[in-house]
């Protein structure tokens, strides 16, 4: 399995609540990773620069550059080997998933 950084991007605050709350966070971590997604709103600004230490700015540039007003993203880190069920989800949801292996 791969550490990744995972981004998934939504027209709207809505469109990510309806993908988180389709098992998302919980298809990430289990039941703890419900618990865990809850509090990543709570701890962004916390977490924010280890996040941002994380990723190459060629990543970064590639997800702010499809970011428009009113959007919301949701970046998780996940030990996964791929983002298939991840991709299938978000784009059930209508967003788009970026990822960088770590």
């Amino acid at each position: 399995m791969t550490d990744r950084i995972i981004v998934a991007t939504f027209k709207d605050t809505n469109s990510a609540y309806d993908a988180a709350s389709a098992t998302l966070i919980g298809l990430l971590g289990g039941a703890p990773g419900v618990a865990i997604g809850a509090a990543i709103g709570a701890t962004t600004g916390l977490s924010g620069d280890a996040v941002m230490a994380a990723l190459d700015s060629d990543f970064v540039d590639e997800v702010t550059d499809g970011m428009r007003p009113g959007m919301t993203a949701i970046v998780v880190e996940a030990d996964e080997g791929s983002t298939r069920a991840i991709d299938d989800i978000v784009s059930l949801a209508g967003g788009h998933v970026y990822s960088q292996a770590e």
